[in-house]
């Protein structure tokens, strides 16, 4: 094995890092034509020894790491603090390797971001750690350490260290530079050419690394201001010993913001020419004012830091691309990806194009300029190849638009989808009084309104999760089909009820039956949890999904609290229990929903105080039977209810209960709750938000049967667990929705563990078509709210005939609202943090109450979990449909 040597900086300070010359593109994104150095540092005081930074995660370096410390650091002595100024895997990935091998004991030292990451990747919290701060000091025996937090030079998790009595600056990536340096000191680099090649990698360093981050540059400058520094010790490029001002004067001077001015930039690519003819035009349409000075750059001629320099100074920017294989050209994307949300945001911006087949290009930029946190106040202008004179006068007016609105005339809201997925209600006053489409970013829901609704119907999200899709008045009808048999509708879940709407929507001719299950008008079922506790909610017209009214003016016959027994397919007749007489069908439309699985050996039936929560009647026994307890309870006893199940009804049970008055005891088998949708961090944070509120928490236990009295239930008995069982007056089991699919097995179509349907959702028999969560589209059944009703709408349009109604499955959020405190989980949680290329940020923003964690798989957002702000969960959930980076997450939200 090659040796290699530490190099001396101080008597007691020595570099024991690693070379690697051979590197050419750094992290995928960055040039390294020079290499790098990954720079770690180890200082022995006369009572304790400290490591700042460790190496990147490749055998290789942690080898060279190895070496060299074990080249100054004698076998009687062990290192007893790691100091990471930053965590990402170049200066963190050596440390836990370290740890485990060789020192289990020293403490970890970091910012609370950096150590939560450093937890996340070493996939364990054994180890101790300190959290850094301004007033941290870390006595080695006649050196100090000092903390200076330097929060986004260039992560949220970076900070300084300072030595004072070697007056010696720690400074991670700050000063840095991708440059390898076998001499360790910059001061050493005599050769002319290896001292241009310097700075001009540390130029680029600034640009690429901090050039997002220039407030953030002069902040990191003013807290060294004051210091007496002798040596820059960053972690990659050389140890700075010379030219120590020069390198703070110069990031100074590369961190100054441009002043911004009252111009546009128009930079365009132009294929054929006919962008080229636009931009023209459109140049033409901004001057006719006079009042406001355009540039205009062609990018196939003019060099590209020009125009970059232009765009950093001005107030429009307005971007033109042709779309060739469905996207943007390069050039445009080089410029786009240029802007930031840190330096950028605010600006007007606009895009506009030819096109030929298709026509994304302008979108996708588009898109990008919102992510960048641009105004983008007008629509993508888009042309079919060569503009005629009628688009000609279009892109006049285009550019004179934009040139009025940078003037400060009002404008509409975009009407675009994307645009509108950034339109909240907090930022839309209301024009007018006419009803209006919003919907619900958290389920999906359709509410129309004049106003912003207080409340979803379905998941509870606040005003804050509804954008605003359109007036009603200004929706096109669309083209009614010639369908005139009967269509049979079975459940009047949402599914079933969507179905319906959607059978109005496009045909008025045609008969439709619907069969409700229950004596009651069909509600939002996800809303049964919130009727437990507030009743009045029963006596308010937002409960109900599908009202009376509805159905006389569009000709809907309901038939309430019928069972559905059998299926004549053949001579395409339902039966009813307990009728003779039976329904004739053209098309059928099964919507039967699911049911509870039951825990426990007993039949639940048989008990009076024992209940599912699946329907509005066993709403409102629970509330009967709890109003019956309360009466007769003894004095000074408190009611107590075991609720099973610690999912989203469980839990919004046991809160309905704990308003009630009532003790509840959670029973959860898996060990922590909601497991699938949060990480174990966040589990502890949610369970303690239970905890506090009463709710006491037995997981990792699975039921086994009930203890009971006659016809009630006294307790509830546990497999093989601690405790063995517990008392309780109430026994709620919410627990493994199971899909209704009797009938459908009854009649022979094809089932797994829903009624297999195609994604027109017709069934494997004609005519017969299945929706919602008794339904399976190519995948296990999909048991969640926006999926049934997408799927009810789909079999309506189908069973009219509209032949271009296809189901694509939705990946909504987990969304949980209890305790004044709310829950979002978006993507795939990954539950394995052993991948290499999954990265992950957790951050407490604003407040301790709220908890934020992002996966990002090869730098891109995958998934992420909040808890305590609904609007930053919603905006997590954009963010990960809209797949942003690494970089464009930070600009987003921190």
């Amino acid at each position: 094995m090659t040796t290699y040597k530490a190099e001396k900086i101080y008597e007691n300070v020595h570099w024991v890092g690693a070379l690697d010359p051979d590197v050419r593109i750094f992290d995928i994104v960055m040039l390294a034509p020079y290499g790098t150095t990954y720079n770690a540092f180890l200082i022995e005081g006369k009572e304790k020894v400290a490591l700042i930074e460790t190496v990147k995660n490749k055998k290789e370096f942690y080898d060279q790491m190895i070496s060299r410390i074990d080249s100054v650091l004698s076998k009687d002595k062990k290192i007893d603090y790691f100091i990471h100024n930053h965590t990402e895997p170049d200066h963190s990935g050596g440390f836990y390797q370290l740890l485990k091998e060789r020192y289990p004991e020293a403490k970890i030292i970091g910012t609370l971001p950096g150590l939560n990451n450093l937890k996340n990747m070493a996939n364990s919290n054994d180890f101790e750690t300190i959290e850094a701060n301004n007033d941290l000091k870390i006595d080695l025996g006649g050196l100090t350490l000092n903390f200076i937090i330097a929060p986004f030079l260039h992560w949220p998790d970076s900070m300084f260290t300072y030595c004072s009595e070697l007056k010696a600056l720690f400074t991670c990536d700050f000063f840095g530079a991708h440059f390898n340096c076998p001499q360790v000191f910059n001061d050493l680099i005599n050769d002319p050419k290896d001292i241009d090649n310097l700075w001009e990698a540390t130029k680029y360093y600034f640009d690429t690394i901090f050039g997002p981050f220039k407030k953030y540059v002069n902040q990191g400058l003013d807290s060294i201001q004051n210091l007496e520094i002798q040596t820059i010790c960053c972690s990659h490029g050389p140890v700075l010993r010379k030219d120590i001002e020069k390198y703070k004067n110069l990031y100074r001077e590369w961190a100054k913001e441009k002043n911004v001015e009252k111009k546009i930039v128009i930079a365009y690519v132009s294929a054929y020419g006919y962008t080229e003819e636009m931009a023209n035009a459109i140049k033409k349409g901004m001057e006719k004012s006079n009042e406001i000075p355009v540039e205009m750059y062609d990018l196939l001629k003019e060099d590209k830091s020009k125009v970059i320099e232009a765009i950093d100074t001005a107030e429009g920017i307005v971007f033109g691309t042709p779309t060739i294989i469905s996207e943007a050209l390069p050039p445009i994307w080089d410029l786009a990806l240029h802007l930031n949300a840190t330096t950028h945001s605010g600006r007007y911006s606009a895009v506009f194009g030819s096109y030929g087949w298709s026509g994304e290009g302008p979108l996708n930029i588009d898109q990008r300029l919102r992510q960048a946190r641009l105004e983008t106040p007008i629509e993508p202008l888009r042309i079919m190849f060569k503009p005629s004179e009628k688009d000609l006068e279009d892109c006049e007016n285009w550019g004179n638009k934009f040139v009025r609105i940078m003037k400060g005339e009002k404008f509409e809201p975009r009407n675009d989808l994307n645009r509108k997925r950034r339109t909240r209600s907090s930022r839309n006053g209301i024009l007018d009084n006419t009803p209006k489409r919003w919907k619900c970013l958290v389920c999906g829901e359709i509410v129309i309104s004049a106003n912003v609704p207080e409340i979803c119907p379905v998941c509870g999200a606040g005003a804050e999760a509804f954008m605003l899709l359109d007036d009603i008045k200004e929706t096109t009808k669309p083209e009614e089909t010639s369908f005139e048999g009967t269509i049979v509708v079975i459940g009047a879940g949402g599914a079933g009820i969507e179905a319906v709407k959607s059978i109005r929507e496009r045909n008025k001719k045609c008969k439709v039956i619907l069969i409700n299950g229950e004596e009651f008008k069909p509600y939002y079922r996800p809303s049964l949890t919130r009727a437990l506790a507030d009743t009045s909610l029963l006596d308010s017209e937002k409960f109900y999904i599908f009202t009376d009214k509805f159905a006389d003016e569009n000709n809907v016959q309901i038939l309430h609290n019928k069972i559905v027994i059998d299926i004549e397919v053949e001579n395409k007749n339902v039966v009813i229990k307990d009728q003779k007489e039976k329904i004739h069908f053209d098309k059928l439309i099964i919507a039967t929903g699911g049911n509870n699985f039951c825990p426990f050996k007993q039949k639940p039936e048989d008990f009076s105080n024992v209940f599912g929560v699946r329907k509005l009647s066993d709403v409102t026994m629970i509330k009967q039977e709890v109003d019956k307890l309360k009466k007769t309870k003894e004095e000074n006893k408190k009611l107590q209810a075991c609720v099973i199940g610690g999912g989203l009804l469980g839990i919004e049970a046991a809160e309905a209960l704990i308003e009630l008055g009532l003790g509840v005891d959670l029973v959860e088998v898996m060990p922590r709750i909601l497991p699938r949708q949060l990480d174990q961090e966040g589990s502890l944070l949610f369970q303690k938000i239970l905890t506090e509120k009463g709710i006491r928490l037995l997981l990792g236990v699975s039921v086994n049967e009930l203890i009971v009295d006659g016809d009630r239930a006294t307790g509830v008995l546990f497999k093989d667990s601690k405790p063995e069982k517990v008392s309780c007056d109430l026994a709620i089991f919410a627990i493994g929705v199971r899909a209704e699919i009797s009938l459908g097995m009854k009649i022979g179509l094809k089932t797994n563990r829903g009624i297999i349907v195609d994604t027109k959702m017709e069934s494997s028999i004609k005519d017969i078509y299945a929706c919602g969560d008794c339904a399976e589209c190519g995948s296990p059944v999909i048991q969640n709210w926006t999926n049934a009703i997408d799927q009810g709408r789909i079999a309506g349009l189908s069973s009219v005939g509209v032949t271009d109604a296809e189901f694509k499955r939705v990946a909504t959020p987990y969304a949980l609202f209890v305790f004044n405190s709310s829950v979002f989980s978006v993507g795939l949680i990954p539950s394995d943090n052993s991948d290499p290329s999954l990265s992950v940020l957790s951050l407490n923003k604003n407040s301790s109450n709220v908890y934020l964690k992002l996966f990002f798989i090869n730098d891109i957002l995958i998934a992420g979990i909040v808890i305590g702000d609904t609007a930053l969960g919603i905006q997590v959930q954009d963010a990960v449909e809209a797949k942003f980076t690494y970089q464009e997450t930070i600009e987003q939200f921190f």
